[in-house]
């Protein structure tokens, strides 16, 4: 990935801000644009008033393997703007597309994951072309080719439907499946697969088929 330090600096600050509440989760090849046909259904803005109230970019799906083609949905944005998409992390990133909103201020595009990209969360980000970043998506995790994946955390509850996880970068995950009972505050490594019609609120739910709680 390419390092950008002037926009390091500006994503560390943005995750102060915004990484909260979006928890509350080939360098010669032509970028792609919202011009590019779609390879899945169009999705609907998002309609969530505090995902307008933070313009928070929208994600689907929240998960997959590097190669994964993932609609990301804005609103808000002036009419007339030109807009960056950047994938990455905090400190290390590459900018994957550009596009403009529409006339209602809603940006679409369908991009893919980097194959570059390793195992573990990552973010999309929106930013004014050749400026600042004006938002910050929800953590995306990163799989294995298989959908399997293995995070670190620390369990923050204990629900009757799904046990909550924080990971690394406070994103929260709902595990479900073989989760076992370990305690509040304690600190695990799990094992498993992003799930699918899982009973737990959490945008990135892991149907987990192994749990350790480490010392």
């Amino acid at each position: 990935m390419m390092k950008n330090p002037a926009r390091t600096t500006l994503l560390t600050f943005l995750a102060a801000g915004l990484i909260g509440a979006a928890c509350a989760g080939g360098a010669d090849q032509p970028l792609p644009t919202n011009d590019m046909p779609a390879a899945q259904p169009e999705l609907q803005p998002p309609t969530s008033a505090d995902q307008v109230a933070e313009k928070l970019p929208y994600l689907s799906p929240h998960g997959g393997p590097p190669g994964t083609r993932v609609s990301v949905t804005m609103n808000n944005l002036a009419l007339g703007d030109s807009v960056e998409v950047g994938f990455g992390s905090f400190s290390e990133h590459e900018i994957i597309g550009t596009g403009r909103p529409d006339s209602n201020g809603v940006f679409k595009t369908t991009l893919p994951v980097p194959a570059s990209a390793l195992p573990g969360p990552h973010f999309f980000f929106i930013a004014r072309l050749g400026g600042s970043p004006i938002a910050v998506s929800d953590p995306f995790l990163v799989t294995r080719a298989d959908g399997t994946a293995r995070l670190r955390g620390q369990i923050t509850e204990a629900g009757a439907e799904c046990k909550v996880m924080k990971g690394v970068n406070d994103e929260l995950y709902g595990l479900s499946g073989r989760v076992g009972s370990p305690a509040v505050g304690a600190r695990v490594t799990v094992e498993g697969r992003l799930a699918t019609g899982s009973p737990c609120k959490q945008s990135l739910a892991i149907e987990v088929t192994s749990i350790q709680v480490d010392p």
